[in-house]
C-alpha cells in the first residue's frame, strides 16, 4: 500500500472514531455538585448530589447548588437560578451565582459580559434579570468585567455595579441603579426561601428573621430614593441650597452604608439558601475517583458502591445519580 492510500485509511479510520471521540471528551466528568434540595441536570431531576460533565444545564429549585470543579475552582448557583458548566466557566442564564477564586481563577459569562475572579481569594456575587441586566457585587479581592475583548470595569471589594446594554449595544456601567437591582434579586430569594420554609418548618425562624432584616433594608433604600429624587430635581430646575448640597452628600454616604448593609444580607441569604443545616464552607475530602474533589463518597466508575468509603454510594457515572445506587 503506498502512502497515499495509507494516509486516506487513516483518515477514513479517524472519520469513523470522531463521534466516538467526541461522545467520549462529552462524557467527561469535570466536577461536583451538592445541594440540600432536588435539582435538575438537563431533563433529569437529581438528588442532592451529582457528578457533572462538560457543558450540562444545571438548574436549581429550593436550594442553591456548590459546584467545585476539577480544576478547583468554586461556584455556587442561586435558589431558582440555571446556567451551563464548563471546565473554564460557568454560563449563567438566569438568576445568581456565587464565585469564588480559591486557588484557581472562576469565571462566570452573563449576557454579553464576562465576570472573572482572576486574583487568589476574590469572590463576587453576579445577578442575571429577565432583561439582560447583570449586577455584580464584589465581597472579596477584585473581579473584572470584559466583554469581547474590551475592558468594561475593574472592580474592588464591596463594589456593587449593574450593567445595562445601552444605545447601538453599548454596555453602560450603573452605580445608582444598582442596589436597586440587588433589592429586587433579594425579594426573589426572599420569597424562595418562605416557600422552601412551607415545607422545611426548622426554616421558618431564619426566614423570619432575613424578611425582617429585607424589610428594614428595603424601607430605607425607598426613603433614600425619594430623597435623592427630590434634591436632583431642584438641581435640575436651578433652586437648590446648600442645604440641599449637604443633604446630597448626606444620602450618598447612606447609599454606601445601605451597600454594605445589603453585601452582608447577600451573604446571609447565600448560607441559608445553600444549605440551612450546614452553614459555612462545604467540608472538602481528596477522594478522585474520577480525577475531582468532591465532599462525599460516590459510586465508581463502572456503577460500584465503594464500600470502605460509604456502604450506600451518592452517584455513578454514567449516567447522573437519580435514585438509590446499586450494590455490586
Amino acid at each position: 500500500m503506498d502512502r497515499s492510500a495509507r494516509v486516506r485509511v487513516a483518515v477514513g479510520v479517524l472519520i469513523l472514531l470522531l463521534p466516538v471521540l467526541v461522545s467520549a471528551a462529552a462524557l467527561r466528568p469535570i466536577g461536583f455538585a451538592r445541594s440540600e434540595s432536588d435539582f435538575t441536570v438537563g431533563s433529569s431531576v437529581i438528588q442532592n448530589n451529582s457528578t457533572i460533565f462538560e457543558g450540562d444545564d444545571i438548574g436549581s429549585l429550593d436550594f442553591a447548588i456548590r459546584l467545585n470543579l476539577k480544576d478547583g475552582s468554586r461556584y455556587t448557583l442561586g435558589a431558582d437560578s440555571e446556567g451551563n458548566v464548563y471546565q473554564d466557566h460557568l454560563l449563567l442564564r438566569s438568576g445568581s451565582v456565587e464565585m469564588a477564586n480559591t486557588g484557581q481563577p472562576s469565571r462566570v459569562l452573563a449576557s454579553s459580559l464576562r465576570v472573572a475572579a482572576e486574583a487568589p481569594a476574590s469572590s463576587a456575587t453576579v445577578y442575571l434579570n429577565e432583561k439582560g441586566t447583570v449586577t455584580v457585587l464584589v465581597r472579596k479581592g477584585e473581579v473584572k468585567v470584559t466583554r469581547g475583548r474590551e475592558l468594561v470595569a475593574t472592580l474592588g471589594s464591596g463594589q456593587l455595579v449593574s450593567f445595562k446594554s445601552g444605545s447601538r449595544g453599548a454596555v453602560r456601567p450603573d452605580t445608582d441603579g444598582a442596589l436597586i437591582e440587588l433589592n429586587q434579586a433579594q425579594a426573589e430569594q426572599v420569597s424562595d426561601l418562605a416557600e422552601a420554609a412551607k415545607e422545611a418548618n426548622c426554616l421558618l425562624p431564619r426566614v423570619e428573621q432575613l424578611s425582617y432584616q429585607f424589610d428594614s433594608l428595603s424601607t430605607r433604600l425607598a426613603a433614600y430614593q425619594a430623597s435623592r429624587s427630590a434634591i436632583q430635581t431642584r438641581f435640575e430646575r436651578g433652586i437648590a441650597t446648600q442645604t440641599d448640597q449637604q443633604m446630597l452628600t448626606s444620602l450618598n454616604n447612606d447609599l454606601r452604608s445601605l451597600t454594605q448593609e445589603s453585601g452582608s444580607f447577600s451573604a446571609d441569604l447565600n448560607n441559608v439558601i445553600f444549605q440551612h443545616h450546614y452553614p459555612g464552607s462545604a467540608p472538602v475530602s481528596p477522594h478522585t475517583i474520577h480525577g475531582h474533589i468532591q465532599t462525599h463518597c460516590h459510586h465508581g466508575q463502572h456503577g460500584h458502591t465503594v464500600f470502605h468509603l460509604c456502604p450506600t454510594g451518592e452517584h455513578q457515572v454514567p449516567p447522573h445519580h437519580t435514585g438509590p445506587p446499586p450494590i455490586g
